[in-house]
This record gives C-alpha cells, structure tokens and sequence, in this order.
C-alpha cells in the first residue's frame, strides 16, 4: 500500500502497519532514507484484523480494522468486530507549503451496544537506514538513535549520519497520550457505544545541519479532509492539463485513468525541475534510462515533463573521467541519490553505468521539438548535444568497432550489465555461460542510429545542413555494420549482444524488438524479428518475454531471463508498427490491456512472470516488482498512441496519422487537447472491421492534420 506526494512517500502493508525493521522495506522515505521504520496499532495488546483498504488516489490510504475476541481489563468480553479501528492517511510534500509531513487520523469507534475499557497501543521506531541498506546492497550498520520527549505530546528520533547531517522524525500527538515514550505511545480510554474517538498525528521527516525539534500541530480529521479535498482538485487539474482519452471500452477509460494518475504519483522534484521517479519503492529518484523513456512514452500526453527533465539531465551530464562515478564527458547518468550514504561518498552518486542513457537523452530532445515544434530547449542545451554525440563516438566505443559497449571498470563495478537488462545474469549465451565484456547490445545500437536520424532533420531545421548529413552518413554506417556482425544467418534473428572478440550471444531475446524500434533493422529482416517474437516461446499470451523459453538460462520469473516487462513491450509495440507489422503490435496491446485488467486497481507492474496465459487465468506476480513503476505506468498509454499512428511534425506544422488501428475489444478512441507545437487539436478514431477512420473534430492554431497509409503495406502477422 503505497502513497507518495513530491519526494516523500510510505510505504504499509495491507493492513498499514509497518511491522518492524525486517520487513520487506516499509516504511516512511525522504531523500532515499527510511525515517520510520516501524508502525504498528494494536487494541487491548492485540493485532487487528484488516477488513477493507484502499490507496487508489495515490497520496492518501485508508484502513478499516476490527478487533478480534478479547476481555477487557475489567473483565467485560468484548465481541470479535464489535470495535472498528479506521486509519486515514495523507501524504503532503508540496513546494513552498512547509515541511513534507504525514498525517495520520486513527478513529476508534463501539459497536458492542455497551461501553468497554481498552488501550490503544501505537509503537512506532525509525534507525534511519539508507535505501541502499535496506535493499542489502551495502551492509547496515547500527545507528545511534537520539530521543527526546517533549510536553507529552511529542517524541523526536534522530540520528547524526557519516555525512555530518542530522536526520530527524518527529511525532506530535494533537490528543495528549495517557503515556509517551520513544517506542509508544498508549491511550488508556473507556469507549462509549456509537461514538468515535479520534487520535490526530503528524509525523515529520527533516534533514538539517543541526538537531532541532520539528513541532506542527497535527490537523484535525476534518481539516485533514480538507487537505485531501485540495489534494484531490490538485490532481483532477493535473489530470486535466493531459490530453484527454474517452473510449467506448470503460475498462479500458479505467486503466488509462490508472495508468495517468500512477504517472502522477512519481512525479518528483530535484533542485527546481520535475521528473518521473524510476518506481517505489527501489527507485524512487532520477534515473536516466527510465525517466526519459517515460517521458519518451507520454510526450503525447504531456510534453512539459520531457522538457523539464531533460533539462535536469543536462544540468547533471558528466563532465570528466571519473571510473568511481563511471563518469566520462558528455555520459547520462544512470541514477541520482542523495541519501546518507550517497552524502558522505560511500556509493557513486550521480552514477553513471549506463550505456544507453547517453542516446536516450538524445532521441527524447528530437522527439521534444517534433511535438513541440520549437527549437529554443534544443538550441539551450546544444552543447550537451555534442558532448552527448562525442561521448558516443569517442568513449562508449572502447574496442573501436563502431559500436556502443559498455565493460565493468572492476570486478566488484557497481552494475556488471548496463543496459536496461542490467541484472548481473541478463546477458548470456546460448551454452548458458554470461556474455564477457566489452558488450554491445542489440538495442542500444537502435537507439545509436535512431537518435542520429532524428537529430539530422533538428539539425536541418537550424540551417547546419553540414551536421546533418555527418550524422546521416554515420548512421548509415552503423546501419549496414550492424546488419552484418549482429544477424545470426542459422536463427534468423539479431543476437542479444556481441561481447568480447566480437562474438554473438547468439540467444533470441526480446532486445531485437527493441531494435525495431531503433530503425536500425534492414526492411528486410523485420517480419522474421516479428515472426521470432510472436511464437510461443517468446510470447506469452499475455506479451513478449525478455528471454524465449528454451533457451538455456530461460527463467519465468528470472528477472531478465524470461520474465514479462510492459515497458519493453511498448517499445516493441511501436518498432513492429514502423515496419508495418501491424498484427504483431496489436497483439502486444491486447494482451498487455489483458494483463492490466487482472493486476489489483488496474495497476501495471514493473514486470510480471513469463508463464504461458492458457495456464493460469492471470499473470502471476513478480515478488517484488516496483508498483507504481514508472514506465509500466507509461506501457499503455504509449501502446494507444502507437496503434492510433500518431507521429508529429510540428516544425512543419503538420500530425501524420499513419495507418491507425485498433483492437477489437475497442470501438472507438476521443483525443480531446492533443497538441502539436502551439497548435491542439481533438481527434476521434472510429473502428469499422480491420479499418480505422480519423476525424478531426475540433483544431485550434495552425495544423493540418494527414491521414496516411504509409509507404508500405502493412505485413500480416499470424501471432
């Protein structure tokens, strides 16, 4: 049960307590730290029994409990759910408002039809870990946790971390427990029939140079409620600012609402600018590769994020060679932390072990100014443009092949694998044994050769015709390069990687899907990629696997090895759609919305198992993928603009609609505010047998709007 507002977030279990320590990672976050890391509620010195909860908003929860059997202190049997416990949680971390705060309303009411004697126990803890330490990924070290107790009502944890900052919780009671101490506080009441007794609590995280107390009155629950009153306008206007989806597949309205308000949630902030967090609770920061991919994914939606994101990105693009950063001029970092251990130097932090951040970043810029039409960000950040381009050319190319690789500095390097596959098992060969560095990656050559296609037209539009056609030259040189050492001739696929003495991981993977949508794929090869990815030991029923079933290290819930990722099979979705394999796509779309309907509040996961759908009736889970995730959130948004065709040319003021389809179990698509440089426009697509007719029903600005078939037919597909 997670709830998250700006860069603070809690993390519960169903019931929404928090049972300790040991106990799979919950608790209150705020700068990649845990500042409570235990909350629990019992009645009487027993737990309660959860009957209902709910955290579909996504910045407030709610718990409805109910006692078990029990006997007070005076002897009076109090009835199993005869005493309901409900917990209302809100999360506040808004800009200019204050501390980020959680606030806490407990309303303990009598149904026994007489009045009975409890104790209402709240124990609550916090050691201050790093998220590193929690993950296991650095060992944990006990804190000395300082406490001080203050006018009955307050209670103070703190800790001075090894980077010489204080790192405080503080709990204020708005009623006066009966008794407060460091680890409880008891509320010794005697409940009357019918009437609720309310307890108010705001918990505060802080981070500062000195130790200071953090006193905030707690709301009331009618405050409180007004909180959430302008919480929720807040997010119906956020929503609001999108371009609006209405179809005539209600589920389907649920799950793109869904999808949008998870997108919500993860937006955060770091120094001034908004990005996607990567997903909660692991990732919870900037991560190069995820956030631009989701902003990739809803540029449609919204382009502001991408704008906002890519500035941040730039602002922290590497600038010298620093192998305990694997930092090189002109890299993308792969992940921002700022907790204790990333404060005082004890993990990387911006690290950069990416290979295809760096890329990324460059397609997302094109990919801004065809939607936006305007060329002033480009122009802004036109000289991380070319440290970008000389990273790729000048240090991700270490063997001097023409490839982008990437190798681990040391053994004991921080990511072993830095694609987006980056598990230390993800890259194997075919005999089973892990691909030997230098490695380089099916996709990220893609993403190489898209990023300079896209940047030659941006170039052209500023009048440097002459960059324009280097990078087209050097495009079609990879192009041809690539076609020639990663084609495996016996497979009829592109291998996972070439690794060291340029040998093929000669596996079949999803990452030639990812290719696809790179462009790099000759025409030629594309229906048997497509072939390759529909069969069933690729595809599940529900999507594309990372790994096909029968390869050696084939794994279905191996987290590269064969699992199901939304995101991967988005960008699949819309490489198959460029090659006009129209069929395979759509199958992509349905059986992700599938999947989507069946996962609790219509929530994609960052992954999910690799079993076959005629097993089990749903896809069975991944322990402990991230949810809400950023790019499975982004997964079906960006499936629909792919299968609608929507490709922008806003410097031309022009919207190709390029061959739209639609699924069957879907009628018709509204877009209602889609903009196209200074332009919007609402469009209504109308399905009729294997056709889609498009309609432009209202446009504001200068833009025409083209239907197309596309230079090809499309390539039917038998998934």
């Amino acid at each position: 049960m997670t709830i998250k507002d700006g860069n603070l977030f809690f993390l519960a279990s169903p019931n929404g307590s928090v049972p300790g320590r040991a106990n799979e990672g919950y608790g209150l976050y705020f700068e990649d730290c845990r500042f409570l890391d235990r909350w629990t509620v019992t009645l009487n010195g027993q737990r309660l029994t959860n009957l209902m909860s709910s955290a579909a908003l996504g910045y407030a929860a709610k718990h409805v409990l109910t006692n078990r059997s029990m006997v007070s202190a005076d002897g009076t049997l109090i009835p199993q759910r005869s005493i309901a416990v409900q917990i209302e949680r809100t999360i506040e971390d808004r800009t200019g408002a204050g501390d980020p705060v959680l606030h806490e309303a407990v309303t303990v009411t009598n149904f026994a039809g007489q009045p009975v004697d409890v104790e209402v126990v709240i124990t609550f803890g916090a050691h201050f870990e790093d998220v590193f330490e929690i993950r296991g990924l650095v060992a944990s070290q006990e804190k000395n946790v300082v406490t001080r107790i203050a006018d009955g009502q307050t209670v103070i944890l703190a800790h001075h971390g090894a980077d010489d900052r204080w790192r405080c919780t503080s709990l204020n009671f708005l009623r006066t427990p009966s008794s407060l101490s460091a680890s409880a506080a008891i509320y010794r009441l005697r409940l009357v029939p019918d009437e609720p007794t309310i307890f108010s609590m705001a918990i505060i995280p802080a981070v500062g140079e000195t130790l200071q107390t953090y006193p905030r009155e707690p709301r009331t629950r009618e405050e409180i409620a007004n909180l959430r009153t302008v919480m929720h306008q807040s997010r119906t206007e956020w929503l609001g600012q999108l371009t609006e989806v209405v179809t005539t597949n209600h589920l389907f309205n649920r799950v793109i609402e869904r999808s949008l308000g998870d997108l919500r949630v993860l937006r955060s902030r770091f120094e001034g600018e908004e990005y996607f967090a990567a997903g909660l609770p692991w990732f919870g920061t900037l991560f190069g590769r995820d956030s631009i991919i989701t902003a990739l994914q809803t540029l449609a939606y919204d382009p502001r994020i991408a704008e906002k994101t890519l500035r941040l990105l730039a602002r922290l693009q590497g600038t010298r060679v620093d192998a305990w950063k694997s930092e090189e001029p002109g890299k993308i970092l792969h992940e921002l932390r700022i907790g204790p251990l990333a404060r005082a130097d004890k993990i990387p932090s911006p690290y950069f072990g990416t290979v295809d951040a760096t890329p990324l970043f460059l397609i997302l810029l094109a990919e801004h100014v065809a939607w936006s039409g305007d060329l002033t960000l480009f122009r802004e950040l036109r000289a991380n443009v070319d440290a970008a381009l000389r990273w790729i050319d000048v240090y991700g190319d270490l063997n001097g092949d023409g490839f982008l690789e990437y190798a681990a500095e040391s053994e004991d390097g921080y990511l072993v694998n830095q694609g987006w596959k980056d598990s230390g098992d993800a890259i194997v060969n075919a005999d089973g044994s892990l691909a030997v560095p230098p490695i380089a990656l099916v996709e990220v050559q893609g993403y190489v050769y898209l990023a300079k296609i896209r940047l030659a037209t941006v170039f052209d539009a500023l009048g440097d015709p002459g960059t324009a056609s280097r990078l087209r030259q050097e495009a079609a040189t990879l192009k041809k390069a690539f076609d020639d050492r990663f084609w495996l001739p016996d497979k009829g696929i592109f291998a996972l990687a070439l690794q060291k003495d340029e040998r093929p991981a000669a596996v079949i993977s999803s990452n030639a899907g990812q290719a696809l949508w790179g462009e790099i794929v000759e025409s030629g090869r594309a229906p048997a990629v497509a072939q390759h990815l529909g069969d069933p030991t690729m595809f599940s029923g529900w999507a594309v696997r990372t790994l096909a079933a029968g390869e050696r290290r084939y794994d279905p819930v191996g987290y590269h090895r064969g699992t199901v990722w939304p995101h991967d099979n988005s960008l699949i979705a819309a490489g198959l759609r460029k090659y006009g394999c129209d069929d395979a796509a759509l199958s992509i779309f349905s059986g992700v919305f599938a999947a989507t309907t069946l996962f609790q509040r219509y929530r994609l996961p960052e992954l999910f198992a690799g079993f076959p759908d005629d097993e089990f009736n749903a896809p069975a889970h991944y322990p402990v993928a991230c949810h809400p995730q950023a790019w499975a959130a982004g997964a079906i948004p960006f499936l629909l603009q792919t299968s609608l065709g929507l490709s922008p040319d806003a410097l031309n003021r022009k919207l190709y609609v390029v061959r739209p389809r639609l699924p069957e179990w879907l009628e018709e698509v509204t877009l209602n505010g889609l903009r196209v440089g200074g332009s919007t426009v609402d469009l209504r697509f109308t399905r009729q047998n294997a056709t889609v007719d498009v309609q432009v029903t209202r446009k504001v600005g200068d833009l025409t709007v083209i239907p197309t078939p596309d230079a090809g037919a499309a390539v039917p597909m038998n998934w």
